[in-house]
């Protein structure tokens, strides 16, 4: 049985505080609780889909960040809308969080930043998704 490479890609979103992880290949692998401090209830989740957690620590910069773990189901997934959704659903729990850390409210007419922060996050999410 070959062991898949690791994937830890990072997105910045340069005007927002917290960049972005999004991890393939996971489960079993040490070496990702080197780089975050994550526990190993998170990242052994029994999500079918993906996980997204907030606040976690970069080991190297100590900085606050995001990462989102890709189930092998999402993974191997031949639906590519399901793939889409999935990728979408994170990227909601990564703009929801974020914008409610950082104080800002929303309100009718102040829709943009989440909608630009949630095509920007899910875009990357999918792009780690189909390397």
């Amino acid at each position: 049985m070959s062991k898949k490479k690791l994937i830890v890609d990072q997105y910045d979103p340069i005007i927002y505080p917290w960049k972005l992880f999004v991890v393939k290949n996971y489960l079993g692998n040490k070496k990702l609780k080197k780089l975050f401090d994550l526990t190993d209830e998170e990242i052994n989740n029994d999500s079918d889909y993906a996980t997204t957690i907030f606040g976690i620590r970069q080991k190297d910069t100590n900085e606050v960040c995001c990462v989102v773990l890709l189930s092998d189901k999402t993974i191997k997934s031949k639906d590519k809308v399901d793939q889409i959704d999935t990728c979408s659903h994170e990227a909601g729990h990564y703009v929801l969080h974020l914008m409610e850390c950082i104080g800002n409210e929303r309100y009718q007419g102040n829709h943009e930043p989440y909608c630009y922060l949630l095509g920007w996050a899910t875009g990357c999410i999918y792009r780690t998704l189909i390397k």
